[in-house]
């Protein structure tokens, strides 16, 4: 686990969500988004190693002090939260810009906030 300077949600178009003290997204915000399926795909093919937890996708970066990309599934299998924690130390800008075109490209918003050293 690296560390990580930014983290980065995919929401859906039109959504603002708000957020705890802590600075964390709160609330049932993506409930019912509807990923494409093509925007999974993409996003699951960023980082090379796999790390499936729980109800959870995650693909982490080969380097130690890299970055890490989180699926959040619903109990019925639908994508509930998208977040990626990047990490400037571990992994090139061009990890962080392939996310955002990703999301972009199919027209789905991103939020994100400057996390805790």
């Amino acid at each position: 686990m690296g560390a990580h300077h930014f983290k980065l949600y995919l929401v859906p178009p039109g959504t603002r969500p708000l957020r705890d003290e802590d600075g964390e997204y709160e609330g049932a915000f993506l409930l019912g988004f509807d990923l494409p399926a093509g925007v999974v795909q993409r996003i699951r093919a960023l980082l090379p190693n796999p790390r499936p937890w729980g109800g959870v996708d995650e693909f982490n970066s080969s380097s130690e002090w890299g970055s890490d990309v989180r699926i959040f599934h619903e109990d019925d299998g639908r994508v509930a939260e998208v977040a990626m924690r990047y990490a400037p130390a571990g992994d090139p800008i061009q990890v962080l810009r392939e996310f955002v075109e990703v999301a972009k490209k199919r027209g789905v918003n991103f939020w994100w906030r400057q996390a805790a050293r």
